[in-house]
């Protein structure tokens, strides 16, 4: 279903006298018009990346922040969201019809930065399989899902998460010429 027919089925229904399973009915054309809305805005965002790579005087931020009346920090999201679901086509073509939401990518997307980029290819090669399970479930089972096969993608590094942490992280001291101690 397109957007134009999933609106104009929305329009012909009327929450006055509705049963659970009209309004049940309802609620699927209008998450099914949201997320055919949402993959409209990803690909005119991207339009808006592509403009700035041309002409540096295009914001994308600004632009989408000025379009749209959110603030700045909702347009540089909108633009991170697009630019990133360039990367992980499966995902992006799901969004692309209405298979599944905006939120289910952005799920999937933290869970790759998450992960440490030697190992993101790991959790590319299994986009095809979650976008299934992304398809059949809410956003809450998909982002269990997606932090289950982070944890199994980490604990096949064959380096615990806890000892990359204590890796990356440490503490300099010193002492200054004037004599004081600096962390």
């Amino acid at each position: 279903m397109d957007l134009v027919s999933a609106v104009d089925a929305l329009a012909s229904l009327s929450p006055e006298g509705a049963d659970r399973a009209r309004a049940v009915e309802a609620l699927g054309l209008v998450t099914r018009a949201r997320r055919l809305i949402d993959a409209a805005e990803i690909r005119w965002n991207q339009a808006l990346v592509e403009l700035a790579e041309a002409d540096p005087a295009v914001n994308p931020e600004h632009a989408n922040a000025e379009a749209t009346q959110r603030s700045l920090r909702k347009g540089t999201d909108a633009i991170q969201r697009a630019t990133r679901s360039s990367f992980v086509p499966v995902f992006a073509d799901a969004v692309a019809d209405g298979s599944i939401s905006v939120e289910h990518l952005d799920a999937f997307l933290q869970a790759l930065r998450s992960l440490d980029e030697a190992l993101q290819w790991r959790l590319l090669e299994l986009q095809a399989e979650l976008v299934r399970f992304a398809a059949m479930s809410t956003v809450e089972e998909f982002n269990r899902r997606v932090r289950a096969e982070v944890r199994t993608i980490e604990g096949d590094d064959g380096t615990s998460r806890l000892a990359r942490q204590k890796k990356e992280t440490g503490v300099k001291t010193w002492v200054g010429r004037d004599g004081m101690w600096n962390i």
